[in-house]
């Protein structure tokens, strides 16, 4: 009988070691769980025609309802690409081709889709 007992108290203690561990091993993984979260940033992927498509709207709507009949475009180097007048995306929309009005006359002039950082009506 005092063996029975031994094992089965033997038995118990095993079986409550093994579920703190794993329990404790649960609650570490929960909170680095949490911890990339909470450091983690989002990101979108964006098809290139999509986004080409969405500048191009942009600057329909623009034209369409702001006072200023040029619209300028900044990119991510911090340049600025002004009095835009006609945009037309190229067929994949890697590319908009982007007519402006300058002192010479009209230019034209490719644009990587991926250096436009805004759109914006001139001021």
């Amino acid at each position: 009988m005092y063996g029975l007992l031994m094992k089965r108290s033997y038995f118990l203690i095993v079986i409550f070691l093994l579920n703190t561990t794993l329990y404790a091993k649960k609650e570490v993984h929960h909170l680095s769980d949490a911890a990339s979260k909470k450091n983690a940033t989002e990101t979108i992927l964006v098809p290139a025609a999509a986004r080409s498509k969405d500048i191009v709207e942009a600057f329909q709507f623009f034209k369409k309802v702001s006072k200023a009949s040029q619209i300028d475009l900044k990119l991510t180097s911090g340049a600025a690409i002004e009095n835009i007048i006609q945009m037309t995306p190229m067929e994949n929309g890697t590319i908009i081709i982007i007519q402006k009005s300058t002192v010479k006359g009209e230019r034209y002039e490719a644009i990587n889709i991926e250096d436009i950082a805004a759109i914006e009506p001139s001021r």
